[in-house]
This record gives structure tokens, sequence and C-alpha cells, in this order.
């Protein structure tokens, strides 16, 4: 991080990367508050599609500075798949699980791995899906959803 000297004093179009936190942040406490019954996979399934409905009204770009972050996604409505897992991540802290980034800074898709009621799982936010075991996406893969719909990564 750098030192910019007005810390105290940023424009929001000149926000300090902390600042920055703080907004997504933010964003990711209200979605994970609106997550506390049921499994825990019932708990990040629905993470997972709220993070989505931010993706529905965002722009899929890799041209703004902020894409590959959790503000990009929640604040600003850009994103790519590395943007939307550390804001996926950022609520599933805010939720209280310990996740991990797969494929971090890789130009192929990323999402993350996760312990849901003491089984290995995933949660994808840009797909809005989770669920348990590996992830089904890969190598041609598809995933079917508990209300019929078939997931596939575009080649």
């Amino acid at each position: 991080s750098s030192s910019s000297g007005n810390s105290s004093n940023s424009s929001s179009s000149g926000s300090s990367s902390s600042q920055k936190d703080q907004e997504a942040r933010a964003v990711a406490q209200s979605i994970a508050d609106q997550c506390t019954s049921g499994s825990d996979l019932e708990r990040v399934r629905k993470a997972a599609q709220l993070v989505n409905s931010y993706c529905a009204k965002g722009t899929y770009t890799s041209s703004d500075p902020d894409y590959r972050t959790a503000y990009g996604l929640f604040c600003k409505g850009v994103y790519t798949c590395a943007g939307t897992t550390r804001a996926m991540g950022l609520v599933l802290d805010c939720m209280g699980f310990s996740w991990q980034h797969m494929n971090p800074n890789q130009w192929t898709h990323q999402w993350c791995a996760l312990t849901m009621d003491g089984q290995p799982g995933w949660a994808d936010g840009m797909g809005g899906i989770a669920d348990y075991g590996d992830y089904p996406l890969l190598n041609g893969g598809s995933y079917t959803a508990s209300d019929g719909t078939v997931y596939t990564l575009a080649q």
C-alpha cells in the first residue's frame, strides 16, 4: 500500500484502498446479515445468489482498475471472476467461514473453496451457486442446481 499523505481527506474519486475496503466490507456484511438461517450450505447458497445479483447489475470488464476487487463489484459495478471471488470471499469472512481463493491471479475461472456442514465444498459468486464436493464446472463439466438450472462455463 502506498502513503499519499491525505488519508483523512480523500475524495470519492480518489478513495484510499482502506476506504474502499471499508465500503466493500459494509456491503459484504449487509449480505451476510441476510444469510443467517438454515444449514451452512443454505446460507452460502443464498449469499452466492446475492453476490450474483451484483454481477447481474454490473459490467464484466478488466479495463477498470478495480475489476479484481470486492469494491469493484459491490461499489462500482465492475467485475471479473477474480473480483467476484474476492467479493464472495469477503461475504464468507463476514459469515465466519474460512475459505481459499482457487486460481487467484490466473486468466481462468476462479471460485471459493470452503467447508460447509463439515463437508468440503465450493461457492461461485459469479454463477450464484454453491454446493458440497469438488467444483464441477472445469474441463467442460456442468452443474445442475436444485431448481433444475444447468450451469456450464463459456468455452
